[in-house]
C-alpha cells in the first residue's frame, strides 16, 4: 500500500505532466500543421490517462484521510 506522502508526490507529478500535455495541445492548436493527427491523439490519450490517474489518487487520499478522521485502522482504506 502506498503511503499518503507518496500519493501526494504522485499527484504533484501527475499535475506537472497534465500541465505539460495541456500546453503541448494548446501550442499544437495555435500552430498550423505542426504535429500530425496521430501525435496529437497520442497526447490526448496520455492526457486522459493522467487525468484518470489524478482522479484515482485524489479518491485514495480522501478515503485514507476520512478513515483517519473516523479512527479506522491505518492501511485499511
Amino acid at each position: 500500500m502506498m503511503p499518503q506522502q507518496d500519493i501526494a508526490l504522485l499527484i504533484r507529478s501527475l499535475i506537472e505532466e497534465e500541465d505539460c500535455l495541456s500546453a503541448e495541445l494548446s501550442a499544437a492548436r495555435s500552430e498550423a500543421g505542426g504535429n500530425s493527427a496521430v501525435e496529437l491523439e497520442e497526447v490526448r490519450a496520455r492526457l486522459r490517462q493522467v487525468q484518470r490517474g489524478l482522479d484515482e489518487c485524489w479518491d485514495m487520499l480522501r478515503l485514507r484521510r476520512a478513515a483517519q478522521v473516523a479512527g479506522d485502522v491505518p492501511g485499511q482504506a
